[in-house]
């Protein structure tokens, strides 16, 4: 950002289009020809969800996702056409929503599919139909019908196969790239792919996806048709285990900035305090800047004596 575009703020973000753009390639490149998703939800974490994915589907990600139904909602008021999925909860109310908007949501509960049977029916037609990813629980504890529950779930959904596209099937894994989950994770791994089997001897044929940013990271190898990436695609990394153990062949680049402007220089003496509660005591002799940022920014004062300028 040049001097002309910041005129009058104390304190700016600057998002690098070059960085986002770094980092898609280099987890498209590691998809090994499956499906991206780039996940923009809570607003691309901070980043701007309507800015960053525009610059995605410029650059050909094949789908995105959102936490909610206004997200997703917003990138379609932006022309934006890419397949959208609604990865959390959708209340029920929404379904027409989405179904009239293109967008795709989770169904994680047979509550979810009894509210689809009491849609009015003039909303569906054979082009239509609301489109669905089924979550599986594989471990995680959150959303997510267990897999004992599947034949069931499946059944339900083929009585109303003019009503849904069973369009996707999914879950989350917990603890990716952390040594001590190893067998956790490999067990979400067998738990999704007794899933696929299931879905596929019923007759499905859908989007398979499991692998976030750090089971790509951490996986070598590419079982699913689609991989999710978040973190990676800001470049950051999931846990510190991953960027100890691959940092040196994988290079990230972060594409949010937080910048401020220096308000004031003063020279200040070894063993004076500073601030509220007298949080800094000064060790030497020396200058220190006052930056004008503070809680009211987002700059929390619990990083005071534990954060980098």
């Amino acid at each position: 950002m040049n001097k002309k575009d910041r005129l009058g703020l104390k304190t700016w973000i600057e998002i690098d289009k070059k960085a986002i753009a770094h980092n898609y390639k280099f987890f498209k490149k590691l998809s090994g020809g499956n499906r991206l998703m780039a996940v923009v939800k809570s607003n691309a974490y901070g980043h701007g969800i309507i800015e960053t994915s525009q610059i995605l589907e410029k650059l050909g990600v094949d789908w995105l996702g959102v936490d909610s139904i206004s997200e997703a909602l917003s990138l379609r008021k932006e022309k934006i056409i890419k397949p959208i999925l609604v990865l959390a909860y959708t209340l029920p109310e929404l379904f027409p929503l989405a179904l009239s908007n293109n967008i795709s949501v989770a169904i994680s509960s047979f509550e979810n599919i009894e509210a689809i049977k009491k849609l009015p029916k003039n909303i569906f037609s054979e082009k239509q139909k609301l489109k669905i990813h089924i979550k599986i629980d594989t471990g995680m504890r959150r959303h997510g019908f267990y897999l004992k529950d599947l034949p069931e779930v499946l059944r339900q959904l083929d009585k109303i196969k003019n009503l849904v596209l069973i369009e996707g099937v999914f879950s989350h894994l917990a603890a990716a790239g952390e040594i001590k989950s190893d067998s956790k994770t490999r067990s979400q791994i067998i738990e999704f792919e007794k899933v696929k089997n299931i879905v596929k001897e019923n007759g499905f044929n859908p989007i398979f996806h499991l692998e976030n940013t750090a089971g790509v990271l951490a996986i070598p190898n590419r079982e699913n048709d689609m991989i999710r990436i978040g973190l990676g695609i800001y470049g950051l990394w999931p846990n510190e285990e991953l960027k100890k153990r691959l940092a040196g062949e994988i290079n990230l680049r972060p594409v949010l900035s937080w910048k401020t402007v220096i308000a004031e220089i003063k020279n200040i003496k070894k063993g004076n305090e500073i601030g509220y509660n007298f949080t800094e005591k000064i060790k030497h002799d020396g200058q220190i800047a006052i930056c004008p940022i503070g809680y009211w920014h987002g700059y929390s004062r619990s990083l005071s004596s534990r954060s980098q300028v």
